[in-house]
């Protein structure tokens, strides 16, 4: 099992050849998930597609994809194994000159993650997710936010109704982005 994941459950799958692939596993659908947690796993899967497809960034290859539930009750999707360690984990190993490229490095592939870009504002997993603007996708996703800080009795420092019409009252100027890109989390 690799438990450096933040959501679905993962294995390293040691093939008879010598290859190695992840097997990564849904929870199953009666498990309770925030909002924008629904449908991670199809989302994950398109964006990896997506940047192998149209950026130089190296992601690995999605070998299969199974939203059927005949096999398993969850989604899951097979794709390749790429060895290595979390770079979070040996930052401070490397010389501040190194951190510098390799941070520099990283910021050239968000660059070219972000500059990706869509047809709609929201999440890629679920239609319902997906609007024609900016704000209308930031009130949505933050009143999903909220749905979800309720839900769990998450304690605010002003109330929930309030927090909203604050950002309510603000959301105007978010009517300024046109263009809808990919921005990975």
């Amino acid at each position: 099992e690799l438990r450096d994941g933040y959501f679905n459950a993962a294995w390293r799958i040691d093939l008879h050849d010598g290859r190695c692939a992840v097997l990564k596993v849904a929870p199953p659908p009666d498990v309770t998930v925030l909002h924008y947690e629904r449908g991670i796993m199809a989302t994950e899967v398109e964006v990896l597609r997506r940047v192998a497809g149209e950026t130089s960034v190296p992601v690995p290859t999605v070998y299969y994809y199974d939203q059927s539930h005949t096999l398993l009750d969850s989604d899951y999707f097979l794709m390749e194994w790429v060895a290595g360690e979390a770079y979070h984990k040996l930052r401070e190993g490397f010389s501040a000159e190194q951190r510098d490229a390799i941070d520099a490095a990283i910021g050239g592939s968000l660059a070219q993650i972000n500059a990706l870009t869509g047809t709609y504002f929201g999440y890629m997993a679920l239609p319902v997710q997906r609007f024609g603007t900016w704000r209308e996708a930031f009130l949505g996703m933050f009143r999903d936010l909220l749905a979800d800080g309720q839900a769990r009795h998450v304690a605010l420092p002003i109330p929930y109704a309030g927090l909203l019409a604050q950002v309510e009252a603000a959301a105007p100027v978010l009517d300024e982005v046109q263009t809808p890109h990919l921005v990975h989390w």
